[in-house]
């Protein structure tokens, strides 16, 4: 309505379990704070001209996913020492154990998830530094119509879409495979642009299972 959108992001769940989209403004929306007014510069081939699925298009938009990831995981990492604090206050003692426990876990899976978001982005930095945009295979979909969902980030698919596991996420000491995903407006409608590093199988395979 208006000038409002919806979003699931930080939504809460409904009596019924179910998350329920919030009404915010666009521009709250569509805001990424994580870089100042100069370095979000970089991102200016993206916008205002439509999207083109130029090599350097499609790398600023796998590039915007994994810089969002590294900044919603550094916020989150570093409230979850006062949420450890709060969740358990007021149940009994074996409910706190179980809460504490679910937090380890929960913590250590983020701290992981952060290392190796960091580490992608340093890599992604230098192919940003030297305009090397070529060490990325892209699936591009494009449709006529307004762009009505939008959408970024780098996700770990780890079942394809017939039920197959295609990488194992509770193991820590594993690497994850990310798939790179960023949406655009096109000149007659919008594009998902889906991003994956060539030697990586289960993006790949995950993709395979989607076309």
């Amino acid at each position: 309505s208006g000038k409002k959108v919806l979003t699931f992001f930080q939504a809460r769940p409904d009596k019924n379990q179910l998350l329920v989209q919030r009404e915010v403004g666009w521009r709250d929306a569509s805001t990424f704070s994580g870089f100042c007014t100069v370095h979000d510069s970089v991102f200016s081939p993206l916008a205002p001209a439509p999207f083109a699925s130029r090599p350097e298009q499609r790398f600023l938009l796998a590039y915007r996913a994994i810089c969002h990831e590294v900044y919603q995981k550094s916020a989150a990492l570093k409230a979850l020492p006062i949420y450890s604090d709060l969740i358990d206050r007021g149940t009994p003692q074996v409910e706190q154990l179980q809460y504490q426990d679910m937090m380890r876990t929960f913590t250590a899976g983020v701290s992981s998830g952060l290392t190796s978001a960091r580490t992608f982005k340093a890599e992604m930095d230098c192919e940003l530094l030297a305009r090397d945009f070529g060490k990325f295979s892209w699936l591009t979909i494009t449709f006529s119509g307004p762009l009505s969902v939008v959408s970024t980030g780098a996700v770990t698919p780890n079942l394809d879409f017939e039920g197959r596991e295609i990488q194992p996420l509770h193991d820590l000491n594993k690497d994850v495979q990310p798939l790179f995903v960023g949406t655009a407006v096109t000149d007659d409608g919008g594009a998902i642009v889906l991003g994956w590093r060539p030697e990586h199988d289960a993006p790949k395979k995950f993709i395979a299972s989607l076309q």
